[in-house]
């Protein structure tokens, strides 16, 4: 096992992370709704050193836990949470939600169908602390 940081190409980092996607089916089963990579691997500008962001989606309530841990030299996260948990968490707006709200409208899925994101968009969409926020920011120009 490699603790240190390893160059790893991105078709192998995306490799690892469907891996890490079949393993987490097998944890979560038929609880899981959608399982999607974000951040720099999602849009595709990893670099040799970057790490694996991934999102998992179950069908359970109020649940929301990290995985952190490294693999063949590279760090892997799992966001694990809840659908009520995730559709809340992306429509709230705070000051540092576009930095932090990247992986609700950059996520790649592994596995499920688009309704999920379809319906995490419109979550963002209807959020009157998104257009609280619109307002605030178009006033102060």
């Amino acid at each position: 096992m490699r603790l240190e940081p390893q160059p790893i190409l991105h078709a192998d980092r995306v490799h690892l992370a469907e891996q890490v996607a079949h393993r987490v089916l097998a944890r979560y089963g038929e609880q899981v709704l959608a399982i999607g990579i974000y951040g720099s691997l999602a849009q595709g500008s990893d670099q040799l050193y970057s790490n694996i962001e991934m999102k998992c989606v179950l069908n359970t309530r109020g649940e929301a836990y990290s995985h952190e841990w490294i693999e063949e030299g590279c760090k892997v996260e799992v966001n694990v949470e809840s659908e009520d948990v995730i559709l809340t968490e992306a429509a709230t707006v705070e000051e540092d939600w576009a930095i932090t709200h990247g992986a609700y409208f950059a996520l790649k899925l592994l596995y499920g169908s688009d309704d999920f994101l379809i319906q995490l968009q419109a979550a963002i969409a209807r959020s009157r602390d998104v257009h609280r926020f619109e307002k605030r920011w178009i006033a102060s120009l």
